[in-house]
């Protein structure tokens, strides 16, 4: 191994943009490249994966101890000769664990121009002779550490960060962006994005808002950003009466499109490194009004690109925003476009890779080692080593039929249905689960059950007994299930719609078939007001349901195909391996309710006769911890009013099943017991017909049904 990169993990953030387009890169040219993280990350695993870089997670619940000795081990078996640290927790535990391991230089990544503790700042001083250099993304952070006596000046450069020009701005219109969010078209939109750190300073950017919004009636703020201060930081928005003002839209990974609906950028930090968000509004022509902190400076020229404006003063900072609302659509273009030729001439992601790649030769040859190029391996030939000690084997698991039903009652339904509406196919499902069951055990299918833990009970006063206290707090209350729980009845007996153990007693008695977890109340991890702690009890109280009757859930299906990827980590540390990803096309991308367009609704029914958005075939991969297993296909019920369109949905998803299958990749249907509740006997004779040529494609291409379990055990052995 040349060179190892180590984070603390993934997450959505700037230090994490960087390293993998660095690591990436470099890995392009020939160089070996592994990366460590010390936690379990939940993002950008796929994108790593993809470039066939190895990673190695050091801990799953461990210990420090039992984390340092791990990354020493994994050092040791990769013997690389230079290893580079990011973010504070890496860069102390890298210098240590790196020279007990040997490695003959290590480098110091700087990303931010603050040490947030004194106690900090003496570690960096006390351990900065472990490392050989120290990088920083600006030379403000390296001035702002030489003033503290943190580093040695011979032992400093700086790298700023990089961009690819080319991907900015995104090729939309502006109108096309504003769409989603039914703008009027004089509305003045701003955008901030960081998640909700102290760093950002969100509250002072709250206190410019209010100003604005008193001065313009143009005024709009959008957010992006995640963190567990989201639902408070909402709160504080309608505790100014800036509901519809101030919208915090929660993580996104459309930010490029984002900026195509906006007239300005805002940055309100107390302290930064190099903020990439500021350099992709430059990039796509957006001016940027920003506080004068860290590295902003090095991006930012003041009244040719933008204006900057003193930290932590609210006044300057809506004076500043107020300030580039009163200018001409022109001006604003112009200073638009000046960032942009800035941006695309000094941080081309290229060139910053070059002078990487030129310190690290630089300093190895000063040690007398010496580093050679190779020829990249192909991405096919890499083997991935994802949390496992021992060399992985390239070998993946085989190409599977997955099935997974979401099994709710009308829990699932609610918000949505009532027992006059649709009771039907609720009671419906006491006849379709047992034919369910017969056709799975005549086509030997397996299949995973995701169950909301609510319905398994057959008594009221038992359900009442594992309510847990800590319950969602969703803006929404008509989401929230625990507000109907005078209306359900005492026992299954007298309703059937809330309580289905008896039939959950059926599926376990039917071999091959899997219970998995749907969570405790059907929770909605991507609706506002929700939160991280609230999620893991309601998840908790699932396992300790489902394990009354079972063995404990491993595989979890989000309710509403609400994904939320921060979430993940919580699902590894309690025994969860796998999961019901989405499809990757944009329709299908996990949103809550009141964002899921009428475009985005037809878009996906017209999916269901039209290839439009491929087979979606897959290989199952490593996502925050967990196996995702993604959802292929959503086996829509029959319906008399598409019967003449019947032919080419079956031709749709058996296309689907066999290019999935001819591909080496696995195909993952999933439904609702509950879609099968009317028109029971057209929609078993779809099921057979789907079965039968599972059984074609099993014998022609060798595919294996399994569970949602089954892969993520086959997946690991695999690894």
């Amino acid at each position: 191994m040349d060179i190892v990169f180590l984070i603390d993990n993934f997450g959505q953030g700037g230090a994490e943009v960087q390293l993998i387009g660095v690591a990436k890169r470099l890995h392009e040219r020939g160089w070996k490249i592994g990366i460590l993280t010390m936690i379990p990350s939940a993002a950008y695993l796929d994108e790593i994966k993809a470039a066939g870089i190895p990673l190695v997670e050091c801990a799953r619940g461990r210990t420090p101890f039992r984390m340092a000795f791990r990354m020493i081990r994994q050092l040791r078996r990769w013997r690389p000769s230079v290893l580079i640290t990011f973010n504070y927790h890496a860069d102390i535990m890298g210098r240590f664990c790196g020279r007990i391991a040997r490695v003959p230089t290590i480098i110091a990544s700087l990303r931010t121009a603050h040490v947030k503790t004194p106690l900090r700042e003496k570690i960096y001083r006390l351990t900065e002779s472990l490392i050989d250099l120290t990088t920083s993304n600006s030379q403000a952070a390296i001035t702002y550490m030489l003033s503290r006596g943190i580093l040695t000046p011979k032992k400093t450069v700086v790298i700023p960060n990089g961009i690819v020009p080319g991907d900015f701005p995104l090729p939309i219109t502006r109108q096309e962006a504003r769409a989603e969010f039914s703008l009027a078209p004089d509305t003045f939109v701003w955008l901030a994005v960081g998640n909700l750190l102290p760093a950002k300073d969100y509250p002072n950017l709250l206190e410019a808002a209010m100003q604005c919004a008193a001065a313009s009636t143009r005024f709009k703020l959008f957010v992006i950003g995640g963190g567990e201060s989201l639902a408070e930081m909402r709160a504080e928005v309608d505790q100014r009466g800036l509901t519809g003002v101030v919208v915090f839209l929660g993580l996104r990974s459309d930010v490029p499109r984002v900026l195509r609906a906006c007239d300005a950028y805002v940055l309100s930090s107390a302290w930064e490194g190099m903020p990439n968000t500021v350099m992709e509004a430059l990039a796509s022509g957006v001016p940027v009004v920003a506080t004068d902190v860290g590295g902003v400076r090095e991006l930012v020229d003041p009244h040719v690109s933008g204006i900057l404006v003193p930290k932590c003063q609210p006044e300057s900072l809506a004076e500043g925003m107020l300030a580039m609302m009163t200018l001409e659509e022109n001006a604003r273009s112009q200073m638009g476009q000046s960032g942009r030729d800035w941006i695309k001439k000094q941080f081309d992601f290229e060139g910053v890779v070059d002078t990487w790649e030129s310190e690290i030769q630089q300093i190895v040859a000063e040690k007398g080692l010496s580093l050679e190029k190779r020829e990249p391996p192909s991405v096919e030939a890499t083997a991935i080593s994802y949390n496992s000690d021992a060399p992985q084997s390239p070998a993946l698991p085989p190409p599977a039929f997955i099935v997974s039903l979401d099994f709710e009652l009308l829990w699932g339904m609610r918000d949505k249905q009532s027992i006059q509406t649709y009771g039907e196919n609720i009671l419906g499902e006491r006849e379709a689960i047992p034919a369910m069951l017969r056709v799975f055990r005549q086509y030997e299918v397996k299949a995973t059950w995701a169950t909301v833990g609510m319905l398994l009970f057959d008594q009221r006063a038992e359900l009442l007994s594992y309510l847990p206290e800590l319950r969602p707090s969703y803006a929404r209350q008509k989401i929230n299930p625990y507000l109907a729980l005078d209306e359900i009845g005492k026992d299954e007996k007298s309703d059937p719609y809330h309580f289905g153990l008896s039939l959950a007693r059926q599926i376990l008695d039917c071999e091959g078939m899997e219970m998995g977890s749907h969570t405790f109340s059907h929770y909605y991890c991507l609706e506002q007001g929700q939160e991280a702690s609230q999620f893991r009890v309601d998840l908790e109280v699932s396992a300790a349901v489902i394990e009354r009757l079972t063995n404990r859930p491993v595989s979890l299906v989000f309710p509403r195909n609400q994904c939320n990827l921060n979430y993940l980590p919580i699902c590894a540390e309690l025994g969860f391996k796998v999961f019901r990803g989405n499809e990757t096309a944009w329709m299908y991308r996990g949103a809550r309710d009141e964002r899921q367009s009428t475009l985005k609704r037809g878009t996906r029914l017209f999916d269901h006769y039209a290839p439009i958005s491929g087979h979606n075939g897959f290989t199952p991969h490593l996502e925050g911890g967990l196996i995702n297993c993604p959802s292929s296909r959503f086996l829509r019920p029959f319906s008399s009013g598409f019967s003449w369109l019947e032919n080419l949905r079956v031709l749709r998803i058996k296309s689907a099943m066999e290019a999935a299958a001819r591909n080496k990749k696995s195909f993952h249907l999933w439904w609702h017991p509950h879609n099968f509740g009317t028109n029971l006997k057209e929609n078993i004779a779809l099921l057979e017909e789907l079965l039968r040529f599972h059984r074609t494609l099993r014998d022609r291409y060798g595919v294996v049904p399994m569970s949602m379990g089954d892969v993520a055990r086959a997946t690991w052995k695999a690894s």
